[in-house]
């Protein structure tokens, strides 16, 4: 192997091991801003009386899900 082929190898494992620890930090953010969400949701319960607990939390997780897949599309898209 040439010192050409043997360099773009080692980029592109290091590029898929960058990948692979952008996304694991981003699965433990994600996981922290769902159990924050729960626990905001409880706190902000009374300023929102048309939801349920569940249901204002579900609304909470839903954004921050949606938020996250752009953020995970754009990891993998690059």
């Amino acid at each position: 192997m040439s010192v050409m082929a043997i360099s773009s190898y080692a980029c592109e494992v290091c590029d898929k091991i960058n990948k692979l620890f952008k996304s694991v930090i981003l699965s433990v953010q994600e996981s922290r801003q769902l159990e924050a969400n729960a626990k905001i949701a409880y706190l902000m319960q009374h300023e929102y009386r048309y939801h349920t607990l569940e249901s204002l939390t579900n609304e909470m997780n839903m954004k921050t899900r949606r938020e996250y897949n752009v953020k995970r599309n754009q990891i993998n898209n690059h």
